[in-house]
Parts: C-alpha cells; sequence; structure tokens
C-alpha cells in the first residue's frame, strides 16, 4: 500500500517539476532553492526557539539553586545586624516638628 502512495506521490512531484520547467524555465531553479532556503530558514528558528527554551530553564534553575540562598544569607545577616525595636529619627523633639 505505501508503495503505491510513494509511486504516485513521485508522479506528482515530477508533474510539478515538470510544469514549472514549462512555465518558467528559467527561474524554476531560484524558486526551488528559496523554497528549500526557507525550509531551512524554518527549521533553524524551531532549533533555536527550542535551545532558547532550554537555555532559559537551566539558567533561572541555576539563579534559583545558586544566587537565591546567597541573598537570603546575606539578608539574614544584615539583619543580625540591625538593632532590636523601633527608633524614631532625630529624637521626639523633632519628630513633632517634622511631618517625617
Amino acid at each position: 500500500m505505501f508503495a503505491e502512495v510513494l509511486k504516485d506521490e513521485e508522479f506528482h512531484m515530477t508533474y510539478t517539476k515538470t510544469q514549472l520547467q514549462r512555465v518558467a524555465a528559467a527561474r524554476d531553479g531560484r524558486s526551488l532553492w528559496r523554497a528549500r532556503a526557507g525550509r531551512l530558514w524554518r527549521a533553524y528558528l524551531r532549533l533555536a526557539g527550542a535551545f532558547a527554551g532550554v537555555m532559559g530553564g537551566v539558567i533561572l534553575t541555576v539563579q534559583y539553586l545558586v544566587l537565591l540562598p546567597l541573598f537570603a544569607l546575606a539578608a539574614k545577616r544584615a539583619a543580625a545586624r540591625e538593632p532590636l525595636g523601633w527608633r524614631a529619627r532625630g529624637g521626639a523633639a523633632a519628630s513633632l516638628e517634622s511631618p517625617y
């Protein structure tokens, strides 16, 4: 069954090429190469998009697993150095005279 379908598809391809040569004999080679180049370009774009997605996932994972714990550790150390409680800036008299 597949052999018959393949034979039929081969006939269609040769027929199309023959008609293309008949209609535009000088331009048929360029048209075929342009179509092939377009298919290769679209395949490249699909591959590049997939690669970018994978690389984005890898970079975000590395950031999450490496950089985030470093920043969390730095925040803990900075919080440990902060004094406990709330203090007004400039004393009580300054706070009554200023809206800040």
